[in-house]
């Protein structure tokens, strides 16, 4: 399932439709690295590092009738191209500190970004919308008093990147639409019964 511009839309109002493909190939390779850091001293054994890195490759088969429309706007474009919401690489890291027994602290600073991406597929030669990478870091701190009560805050996107979806077109980028969604801040207090 994917989205793509609505070919029946007039050219003032783009609108979108939900469509599939007959077939696609996807494949990939995944690594992960959990390691605490008691290795360095033994007072940091509540530290942990986690990673994980993907490396995506997928493709889809145009149809005769896509890619006469594509090349009839871009003759250098090939007959495949990605699947929707595809990333080629997703990176994510995070750096935890969990001592419940003691302190009753949690922490955690936390990073993804991705690689561009098929956000929406064009129609009649119109080039295709990507999403383009946008690095994420997020931090969350909680405090456990006794056994009932906890105070958790959390701070979202503090990078704050913008979110910029583009088209290519010979070579040439031009944006579809951009937007940064602001820096988000939570204090919570949790009572488990």
């Amino acid at each position: 399932m994917e989205i793509a511009q609505d070919s029946n839309a007039n050219t003032n109002n783009i609108r979108f439709q939900y469509q599939n493909r007959a077939s696609a190939f996807v494949a990939g390779i995944e690594f992960e690295l959990r390691k605490n850091f008691a290795f360095v001293h033994p007072a940091l054994e509540n530290l942990q590092l986690n990673t994980n890195v993907s490396v995506n490759y997928s493709a889809t088969q145009l149809t005769e009738p896509e890619i006469r429309a594509i090349q009839a706007v871009d003759p250098d474009r090939g007959d495949t191209r990605p699947l929707f919401g595809q990333s080629p690489y997703v990176v994510n890291a995070e750096l935890a500190y969990i001592d419940r027994e003691v302190t009753g602290l949690q922490a955690s600073l936390s990073y993804n970004v991705f690689g561009p991406r098929l956000f929406t597929v064009g129609i009649a030669g119109s080039p295709d919308i990507y999403e383009q990478p946008r690095p994420s870091l997020n931090f969350s701190v909680s405090k456990t008093f006794g056994n009932y009560l906890s105070v958790r805050l959390r701070a979202n996107n503090l990078l704050n990147p913008e979110y910029k979806f583009i088209q290519e077109l010979r070579g040439t980028e031009s944006i579809f639409a951009n937007r940064r969604v602001g820096r988000i801040f939570s204090l919570g207090l949790v009572f488990n019964l």
